[in-house]
C-alpha cells in the first residue's frame, strides 16, 4: 500500500532538509584537497562511504531506538554539535579572510592594489551575518518551516551549481600523493563517515519522526551533487572561488549551524524533568552561551593568524578520530577515562598520518592511522565484565 500524499511530500521534505543539514564545510572543501592528493579515486571513496553511511541511519534506527540513544548519549551528541557549529565558523572565517573573488580581485587592482584581501573578508561576513539571520528567522516557524526551509536550502544550492558550472572537473588528473596512501588512510576516512551521521542530532531528529525509507532516499540523491558541486569548484591551486561558490559556502555553512543551534536547544529543553519546567529556560540560555563560545572559538581559529588546512585537518580529525572512538567505546561500555587513554595514543597517530611530523620534510606517515584504529578493533572486541558492556554486547540499540 502506498503512502498517502501528504506523509509522502513530508518524506521528500524531510530529505532535502538531511541534504542540507549534512553540507558541511566538509563536504564542500574535503573534496578539493582529496582531489588534489589522489585524483578522483580519493574523491570517490569519500563520496560513497558518505552517501552510504549518512543513508544507512534511516535503515537502522527506529522511532524507540532513536529516542532512547539520545536520551542515553544526550552529552555526546551535544558535543558534537557544539564540534559542528565551531567548524562552520572557523571554515566561514578562513575563506572570508582567504578567497580571491576575481571580479573583486580585479577591481583592488584598478585602485592600486589596496584591499584585496579586505574586500572578500568583509563580503563573507555580512553574508553569513545576514545568513543568520534570516534561517533564525524563517527556522523560528517549527518542524514544517525547517523542513521548508531545508527544502529550499538544497534546491538553492543545485541552482548555484547549474550557475557555477562543471569547469573543474577537467582540471583533475592523478593527484600528487602516491595512491598507497590513501588506502592507507582509507579505514580511517570510512570509520569517521559510517559512525558519525548517528551522532547528529538532526539524523536522529528525523530518525524519530519515524520518517521512512523515501526520506532516506531522497536524501542520498540530493547529497550526491552537493559533493561533486564541490568537486566542480577543483583547481590544482585551490578552489575557484566565483560568486556561485562563495554564496554557497556561506548559505550552507550557516545553515548547518542554525540546524545544530536549534537541535542543542531542543535537547536543553527536553532534558529537564516535566517537573523541573522552570528549569527549561536557563538551560536553553546555558545552551545560547555555548553556541555564542562555539562560534568565537571557530572564528579565531579561523583567523589569518590561524588560519589554514592543517586547522581544517585537525578539526576533521575530530570526525575521524574522536568522536567515531568515543561513540563505540561508550557503546562497549568502556568509562571516561579508558577513552582517554585511547585518545591519548591515537590523536598523536592520526596528527602523523593525516598531517606530519612537525618540521618534517616527509609530511605524513599514513600508515600510523592504522595503529589506534587496530587498537580501537581490539578494545571493542575485547569482553566487558561490567553491565553496561554485556548490555551493549547484547546489541539491544545500535551504538548505545
Amino acid at each position: 500500500m502506498s503512502p498517502p500524499r501528504h506523509d509522502a511530500w513530508r518524506s521528500v521534505g524531510w530529505g532535502l532538509f538531511l541534504a542540507s543539514s549534512w553540507t558541511w564545510c566538509i563536504g564542500m572543501y574535503l573534496p578539493i584537497i582529496l582531489l588534489r592528493e589522489w585524483g578522483w579515486r580519493g574523491f570517490w571513496l569519500f563520496a560513497i562511504v558518505n552517501v552510504v553511511g549518512a543513508t544507512a541511519v534511516g535503515f537502522l534506527w527506529t522511532r524507540e531506538r532513536s529516542r532512547e540513544f539520545v536520551e542515553r548519549r544526550r552529552s555526546l551528541l551535544r558535543l558534537f554539535s557544539l564540534a559542528t557549529i565551531s567548524f562552520q565558523a572557523f571554515f566561514v572565517a578562513w575563506m572570508a579572510g582567504s578567497v580571491r573573488h576575481p571580479t573583486l580581485a580585479a577591481a583592488a587592482e584598478a585602485l592600486g592594489g589596496a584591499g584585496v584581501s579586505a574586500l572578500p573578508a568583509w563580503l563573507g561576513w555580512s553574508f553569513g551575518t545576514a545568513s543568520l539571520a534570516a534561517l533564525a528567522l524563517a527556522g523560528s516557524r517549527g518542524e514544517s518551516g525547517w523542513r521548508t526551509l531545508g527544502a529550499i536550502v538544497t534546491l538553492g544550492s543545485l541552482a548555484l551549481w547549474w550557475a557555477y558550472g562543471v569547469e573543474g572537473w577537467s582540471r583533475v588528473g592523478e593527484g600528487a600523493a602516491p595512491p598507497g596512501e590513501l588506502w592507507l588512510l582509507a579505514p580511517a576516512i570510512a570509520l569517521g563517515f559510517l559512525v558519525c551521521p548517528h551522532l547528529d542530532l538532526s539524523f536522529q531528529r528525523v530518525a524519530a519522526s519515524g520518517a521512512g525509507p523515501i526520506a532516506w532516499i531522497v536524501f542520498g540523491a540530493s547529497f550526491l551533487p552537493m559533493l561533486l558541486f564541490a568537486a566542480s569548484a577543483y583547481s590544482p591551486a585551490g578552489a575557484m572561488a566565483t560568486g556561485s561558490l562563495v554564496v554557497w559556502w556561506f548559505l550552507q555553512c550557516s545553515f548547518t549551524a542554525m540546524v545544530h543551534a536549534r537541535e542543542l536547544r531542543a535537547s536543553a529543553a527536553s532534558s529537564a524533568a516535566p517537573s523541573a519546567a522552570p528549569n527549561a529556560a536557563p538551560n536553553a540560555r546555558g545552551s545560547t552561551a555555548m553556541v555564542v563560545v562555539a562560534l568565537l572559538v571557530g572564528a579565531i581559529a579561523g583567523s589569518p593568524l590561524l588560519g589554514g588546512e592543517s586547522i581544517y585537518l585537525r578539526f576533521l580529525g575530530l570526525y575521524g578520530a574522536i568522536f567515531p572512538a568515543a561513540a563505540l567505546l561508550l557503546w562497549r561500555g568502556y568509562r571516561s577515562l579508558g577513552i582517554l587513554g585511547y585518545l591519548a595514543v591515537a590523536v598523536p597517530c592520526f596528527e602523523i598520518g593525516f598531517i606530519g611530523r612537525p618540521g618534517e620534510a616527509a609530511g605524513r606517515i599514513a600508515w600510523a592511522t592504522l595503529l589506534p584504529l587496530g587498537l580501537l578493533l581490539g578494545l571493542v572486541l575485547a569482553p566487558i565484565n561490567n553491565g553496561a558492556g554485556r548490555g551493549a554486547r547484547a546489541g539491544a540499540v545500535p551504538l548505545n
